[in-house]
């Protein structure tokens, strides 16, 4: 059974953020200190693609220009707003952690895959392409997925049943079992949200980057980061199986192909520097 899309839109209007217990007990803790380090709590909210989301959101629906950056968002929101988004952020039921992890952790790695990407390309897209902006854009492309595992668990299942290396993209069984795709449920939420267009770009086309009009650069960056994580074996939920990689890419970026061994090479000593498999530890 799937949903109309009203109903979806609806649904995706009353979305409220979640988020992991441990994560948020220690932004809380960190906020509730006096001596609050503003580079730390930036740094811990922007491992969270949908706290990260809530927060870019909720300034831009106000502010008279588009806020891109997290710092700036939380400074305008003040202090005060941010610790009542996180103490008002529900936690991730416990059935859902395991899942919802690999979406962080995808999200997080694709994000920091970006700027390593970017250092790759011709030097017309890196000297015009912000690294923040980039690695915003790799965090939150894939809130869709996130979205379609919180709001239709049942269906998500069920579409996940039917998953196999002959079955139809994981995509096409989501929208067969809820009525849209993450990329519908994605862009729903970010237009509602009021994330900055180079977001909604993202989440939009980050599966046909030079669709991407006026975004094409960033986006497609974000495709190849996240075609490089899913091949390295970082998948989202029940979605295991890696989307065509669009090669025109290559030439647009001005990326040579031979630059993809420094690139992975790179973005292992920078995992182990980070410790980014702690993200899939959020429990």
């Amino acid at each position: 059974m799937s949903f109309p899309l009203p109903t979806i839109a609806a649904s995706i209007l009353t979305f409220t953020g979640m988020g992991f217990p441990s994560s948020l007990d220690k932004i809380d803790r960190l906020i509730r200190n006096n001596a609050t380090n503003p580079v730390m709590l930036t740094a811990l909210i922007n491992g969270d693609p949908l706290l990260t989301a809530q927060i870019l959101g909720q300034s831009n629906s106000t502010s008279p220009q588009e806020i891109i950056r997290l710092g700036p968002a939380i400074t305008y929101l003040g202090m005060g707003s941010v610790h009542g988004i996180i103490r008002s952020t529900k936690p991730i039921p416990t059935a859902l952690r395991a899942q919802l992890a690999t979406c962080w952790a995808l999200s997080s790695n694709c994000a920091h895959m970006t700027g390593l990407v970017l250092r790759q390309c011709h030097r017309k897209i890196t000297e015009h392409l912000d690294p923040t902006t980039l690695f915003n854009a790799g965090l939150l492309h894939d809130l869709g997925h996130i979205i379609a595992l919180i709001t239709y668990p049942e269906e998500y299942q069920a579409a996940a049943k039917l998953l196999s290396p002959t079955s139809p993209a994981f995509d096409r069984l989501l929208r067969e079992h809820i009525g849209a795709d993450p990329v519908t449920l994605g862009t729903l939420l970010a237009t509602y949200w009021r994330l900055p267009s180079p977001f909604v770009s993202a989440i939009r086309f980050h599966q046909t980057p030079l669709r991407a009009e006026g975004f094409q650069d960033l986006v497609a960056i974000v495709h190849l980061s996240r075609c490089l994580v899913r091949a390295l074996g970082f998948t989202a939920g029940a979605d295991r199986y890696i989307e065509p990689l669009d090669e025109a890419i290559f030439d647009y970026l001005g990326l040579p192909f031979s630059a993809i061994e420094s690139i992975l090479t790179q973005f292992y000593d920078q995992m182990n520097d980070l410790e980014m498999y702690e993200v899939g530890m959020m429990a």
